[in-house]
């Protein structure tokens, strides 16, 4: 045995090694974190799976799923066997509706995982969070009305305009939040505004327009049908804002964005093609939860593969592609049966 520690040679590691460290940090989260072996056997849970997932000794049994019903199984031992992160989605687990991200923790020399952590979460999370953005957002909504009427007709048109842009919003982020909470009681969109499909895209590169020119990137949008049908709920803007954005931080030296709509025999197409940095060879990878080439500015590596879920919900699908000459294209393909008629006077 080496000496006894003094004042002098106790550290911060020593009297907080990293795995008691590591696993105050998975306790302390809302999410519901789960690791198994290549068996598939559960070796840790956090707080939060305890709350949210059943007692179980395997990760199919923690999720709810059965091995003899479901191809979870396979598709996880393939995960072991490639050590590529599986995308799952949102499952049922009990009573709950539960989105779920697995990916491989650490490899062998051959390229298999030693073993898998599965974040789970469910729409209460979200419904709290929901909760907790709608009282600032309703003060700021009436902030914003209150310096409207401050102006009255003293305000500039460029200053109008921008208070306009600031209401639209506003109302945007308070339809998200709706749309949270009414997911978390059973994913209903009654509530929520149709608009043309055509109007919510130029919507979303309206609001890139200055910081676009600010980056010296040219954005062209092309709407070949004038007469769109048009989608429910906000889901759509939420889709074309990250894919704008996406591609605006793809092209930090100036670059040029096409943007597009149509109709392609029973589907509404739209399609994102920029000049920027371009996709990995696996292009289909930038969907994987977590996966980033953005981690040094903030990436979370979850924008597209909710974008991926957001378009689900419409009964939508996006692919990524790599574009001929360097940078990316994106396609959305909506089925007109998904859609509904442009309806003149509609409320947005």
């Amino acid at each position: 045995m080496g000496p006894p520690k003094t004042a002098s040679t106790v550290t911060a590691a020593s009297l907080f090694p990293l795995p008691v460290v590591v696993k105050h940090v998975l306790d302390a989260m809302r999410s519901a974190v789960v690791v198994f072996d290549p068996q598939l056997r559960v070796v840790y849970r956090n707080g939060a799976a305890d709350k949210l997932l059943p007692q179980a000794g395997a990760i199919l049994e923690v999720l709810g799923a059965a091995p003899d019903t479901s191809d979870l199984s396979s598709r996880l031992r393939d995960m072991m066997q490639t050590g590529c992160a599986l995308r799952i989605g949102r499952m049922e687990s009990g009573t709950e509706q539960i989105d779920v991200a697995v990916s491989p923790l650490g490899t062998d020399g051959d390229g298999h995982a030693c073993g898998g952590i599965a974040v789970v979460e469910s729409d209460g999370v979200a419904a709290h969070v929901a909760h907790e953005l709608n009282n600032p957002i309703d003060g700021v909504q009436r902030y914003v009305n209150l310096v409207v009427r401050a102006l009255g007709d003293h305000a500039s048109p460029e200053v109008a305009g921008y208070l306009e842009q600031c209401r639209v919003g506003l109302q945007r982020m308070a339809n998200i939040v709706r749309e949270t909470l009414d997911r978390a009681g059973g994913d209903s969109t009654d509530c929520n505004p149709w608009a043309s499909v055509n109007e919510i895209v130029e919507d979303a590169v309206r609001a890139f327009e200055e910081r676009a020119v600010a980056a010296g990137i040219v954005v062209t949008a092309s709407y070949r049908n004038e007469d769109m049908p048009q989608v429910a709920g906000t889901r759509l803007y939420q889709v074309c804002s990250n894919l704008i954005q996406n591609a605006l931080e793809a092209m930090p030296s100036g670059g040029m964005l096409t943007v597009g709509t149509g109709v392609s025999e029973d589907c509404v197409v739209l399609r994102f093609e920029d000049t920027g940095s371009g996709l990995p060879k696996d292009a289909e990878q930038v969907f994987t939860p977590f996966y980033t080439t953005k981690r040094d500015s903030g990436g979370t590596g979850l924008g597209l593969a909710i974008c991926r879920e957001l378009l689900g919900q419409l009964g939508g699908t996006i692919t990524a592609g790599h574009r001929e000459g360097g940078g990316a294209v994106f396609s959305i393909l909506i089925p007109l049966d998904r859609c509904a008629a442009r309806r003149e006077g509609t409320e947005r």
